[in-house]
């Protein structure tokens, strides 16, 4: 389907004219960005977040975001341990629908799956809910650096970044959120 120049336009204008989001919602949030795939690319680390933009992008077309239906999670399949897909239902709450095992396994002990950012984070939420509300309330793409302590089959994790992507079946509303994760081990951030 080819795009109208007119969404086009104002899709990026969308973008442009987004006013800044609150501070950090974490002293561990090392940084952010948000808006547009030019303002989040050069920002992203890892394969999986690369890909997982590259194919919201052919989704989305020209619309602002694309849909859920329109997603195949097998085209993201060496990358689905680290996605996650949050609902965002209309009383305002977020509820994990999907949670990969690599995200899973970082949660520890209980699935995260049916449970909300409140009842996962207890008093910390706010850390989880900002993003997700600016993706939400913005209808914008958002990508934050963070440090956190994480050991995974003997390798020491000291951060991860976020990749927050919107869908929604119309511009108007996101009704769902992908997340894609990447971990930084001690090792690989000593040679970056």
């Amino acid at each position: 389907m080819q795009a109208s120049p007119i969404c086009i336009v104002w899709v990026l204008r969308m973008y442009e004219t987004m006013p800044a989001p609150s501070p950090l919602p974490s002293s561990a949030v090392l940084a952010e960005y948000w808006g547009g795939p030019e303002a989040v690319r050069p920002h992203l680390s890892g394969d999986g977040p690369h890909e997982a933009l590259d194919y919201w992008e052919r989704l989305r077309g020209g619309r602002a975001f694309p849909a859920r239906a329109d997603l195949d999670p097998m085209v993201l399949r060496h990358h689905l341990p680290a996605i996650f897909l949050l609902d965002a239902a209309d009383d305002g709450n977020f509820r994990y629908r999907v949670v990969g095992a690599s995200i899973s396994e970082y949660f520890g002990p209980g699935s995260p799956v049916g449970r909300t950012p409140e009842e996962i984070y207890g008093d910390q939420a706010e850390v989880a809910l900002a993003p997700l509300r600016l993706v939400r309330d913005r209808r914008c793409l958002y990508m934050h650096a963070s440090s956190a302590r994480y050991i995974r089959h003997h390798r020491n994790y000291v951060y991860y970044s976020l990749l927050l992507l919107p869908l929604g079946n119309s511009d108007a509303r996101v009704d769902k959120i992908v997340g894609v994760v990447t971990f930084i081990s001690e090792d690989e951030a000593a040679r970056a």
